[in-house]
């Protein structure tokens, strides 16, 4: 292996540590190992410290390595049990609580979503302490709209525990939340709840909150409205609820999404303009020590730590200012391979606190992306060599673009299923305004007392604002803006990093067989594409999907995708069908279906369907099977809906189904093997 490669890597030790306590994290997610490894920390240390003894060069020696492996490792463990979610068994009936909002609540277009952190439970006559975190959904009234972070309250409610519905490939949304600490649901009616008192959150929060709405309400007063006031809120504030549905898909399909999150994009761009407003410090000097550069390094920390106060400290601004923040330590180090043992620095901490945040999709794409960036954009920059400034900034700008998206495209196809096809134009577009944007942000702030001054600086603002949306749209209007329904799998994504990893590694150590194995794991990713796609298109599928609004019957026969259902589905199909079905259908490369109406297919007395030589029949009303038959009718499948009430008796009588299917719509179902009925 190249000799300069191998010094370089050994440069990163953060980088190796990094990595052995992701594989613990890893390990103890997926094991769920019941003993705790705490206790078996300090016999580890203490080998440690006895091999140092007696091992000759243990610095330099492997057996240095397979205990720093096992120490990290077994630390990835223990952090994962320590915050593991601890079961809590629910009250089976409606009970009273006490609980503090626990988040910002947010606008739904029937509720108010808020997280509750339950204090206390009513059990008997008493109050007792026990603490988890809920996910709450309020009606509209005048109670729910003024309720604030921080806020005491009193409710009686019956919890519910997460689950899913179980329908193929679909998102697993009670393992996403759990992974957030979150363990049960609640709807609380209008009465059902009353505030107690306020301010009993996190204090800073509750700043961060409150000066937050304040923000909001300067530009508000400096005439700046509509969707421009919902980007510009998003952009530099990180409060999205205004956002329109067709302002998202805009910056969706342009590949613009990632600038309306306040993240490593906003926080990068703090720490450039500060960093070159007080670059001047890095010239003072006393004695030999650069203590202006170590006054550049708070200031630069504090300014980026502000402006996440000022966004609301969310979770990715958070991320995006530690991540910064260890930037800025390493560089006033200035030690070999400062940025990548910053960056695993800033990972480590972060998991550190929660290792669920491994399996986050903000936490993957912004490492992913500034990894990207530091590693790959120097070595694209350099491939041209630009005399003109303007052209030669172009450039740049390019690369940066083209390096985000090569680090990050395996795994948002993996998440989202679509690209960008224009992706660096609206970059090019997108990267310069958003700048300007939070400069003229922060200008309007300094300037809000001035109303005159603060006038003018809005309206400068608000048409940078309208600029950026008119450029997301314009992009978004343009032939083939996203490529969609995109089918990649689990296999998909590890082969395309291992061959983005092999191709990297080709060009650093210009090794043939590098460049072998890069172009054999594409051909693999090929190949296992069109394997799948095969597979699809000569199988059929029949899925009744368990959806808790409407009854979905899904008929699959190669590229053909027929859904059978009540006609409101159309109405629906944004919400209840893309999320019981879009999974299943874009791991089957499907990327569209077909509305049939129920009762299309009626006959006499049900809904009789033949399929692939399977018979079935829907039955919704006892009127249906109001009928005698000689022998009973043969059929594979009988399907009960719309809580049929019906003892096995009497259908048994009437058909001679192979399987009995029981569809969403119904709550509660009578049958009974004689006379008697059962609700099971």
């Amino acid at each position: 292996m190249d000799s300069n490669f191998t010094y370089e890597i050994r440069q990163l030790p953060f980088v190796r540590l990094l990595l052995y306590f992701i594989l613990g994290i890893i390990f103890q997610i997926n094991v769920e190992l019941s003993f705790s490894l705490l206790y078996t920390l300090p016999a580890f240390i203490a080998l440690l410290v006895v091999s140092k003894k007696l091992i000759p060069n243990f610095r330099s020696s492997y057996a240095s390595g397979v205990v720093v492996f096992v120490l990290l490792f077994f630390a990835g463990i223990s952090v994962v049990q320590k915050t593991a979610v601890k079961p809590v068994a629910f009250p089976d009936k409606t009970t009273r609580f006490i609980a503090i909002v626990d988040s910002q609540p947010e606008e739904k277009e029937n509720s108010y979503k808020a997280l509750l952190k339950i204090i206390l439970v009513k059990k008997d006559s008493l109050f007792s302490p026990q603490e988890f975190l809920i996910l709450s959904y309020l009606a509209k009234d005048s109670s729910s709209r003024i309720l604030k972070y921080g806020d005491k309250i009193i409710l009686s409610a019956r919890l519910s525990k997460l689950s899913n519905s179980g329908n193929p490939n679909e998102f697993d949304y009670a393992r996403y939340l759990k992974r957030k600490g979150i363990i049960g649901q609640t709807y609380l009616q209008s009465g059902k709840w009353a505030v107690l008192g306020v301010g009993f959150g996190f204090s800073l929060y509750d700043f961060a909150f409150s000066l937050r709405d304040k923000l909001i309400k300067i530009y508000k007063l400096n005439g700046i409205a509509g969707q421009n006031l919902a980007v510009l809120s998003a952009l530099t504030l990180g409060d999205k609820s205004e956002l329109s549905p067709q302002t998202k898909q805009a910056y969706s399909s342009s590949g613009a999404m990632h600038v309306l999150a306040v993240s490593g994009l906003h926080v990068g761009i703090i720490y450039v303009i500060i960093g070159f407003l007080l670059k001047f410090l890095d010239r003072l000097y006393y004695r030999k020590i650069p203590y202006g550069k170590f006054i550049k390094m708070v200031s630069i920390i504090a300014f980026l730590w502000f402006f996440a106060l000022l966004s609301g400290l969310s979770p990715s601004v958070r991320r995006a200012a530690l991540m910064f923040s260890f930037f800025v330590v390493g560089s006033v180090l200035n030690r070999p391979g400062s940025i990548y043992n910053s960056l695993a620095s800033s990972a480590f901490v972060l998991l550190a606190i929660n290792p669920y945040l491994l399996f986050e999709v903000g936490f993957q794409m912004s490492y992913l992306a500034v990894f990207s960036i530091v590693f790959i954009q120097p070595k694209l920059y350099n491939t041209l060599n630009i005399n003109n400034k303007w052209i030669d900034k172009l450039w740049a700008l390019t690369t940066v673009s083209i390096a985000a998206q090569l680090g990050t495209t395996p795994l948002s196809l993996y998440f989202f299923h679509q690209f960008p096809n224009w992706f660096m134009l609206t970059n090019l577009a997108v990267i310069p305004l958003a700048t300007v944007i939070v400069y003229g942000a922060a200008i309007l702030f300094a300037v809000s007392p001035f109303s005159i001054l603060s006038k003018w600086v809005a309206m400068g603002l608000d048409f940078v604002v309208g600029a950026l949306n008119y450029a997301a749209n314009f992009v978004k209007n343009l032939p083939f803006p996203a490529t969609y329904n995109i089918t990649f799998r689990t296999e998909h994504l590890l082969l395309s990093y291992l061959g983005i990893i092999a191709l990297l590694l080709f060009f650093i150590l210009k090794k043939s067989k590098l460049l072998r194995l890069a172009i054999g794991l594409f051909l693999v990713l090929a190949t296992l594409s069109v394997t799948y796609k095969i597979i699809y298109q000569t199988s059929a599928r029949f899925i009744v999907y368990n959806s808790s609004k409407l009854p979905i019957y899904n008929f699959i026969s190669g590229n053909k995708n027929i859904v059978l259902g009540d006609t409101a589905l159309l109405n629906l199909k944004s919400r209840t069908l893309d999320f019981a079905a879009k999974g299943f259908w874009l791991q089957s490369g499907l990327a569209d279906f077909e509305l049939k109406r129920s009762k299309s297919l009626q006959s006499k007395y049900s809904e009789f369907i033949q399929f692939k030589g399977k018979r079935m029949a829907i039955i919704r009303d006892k009127k249906e099977v109001a009928f005698t038959t000689k022998n009973p009718l043969k059929m594979d499948y009988v399907i009960l809906s719309g809580n049929l009430y019906i003892s096995i008796d009497e259908l048994l009588n009437l058909y001679s189904p192979e399987l009995i299917i029981f569809d969403s719509s119904n709550k509660k179902i009578g049958l009974n093997a004689g006379k008697k009925s059962v609700k099971p």
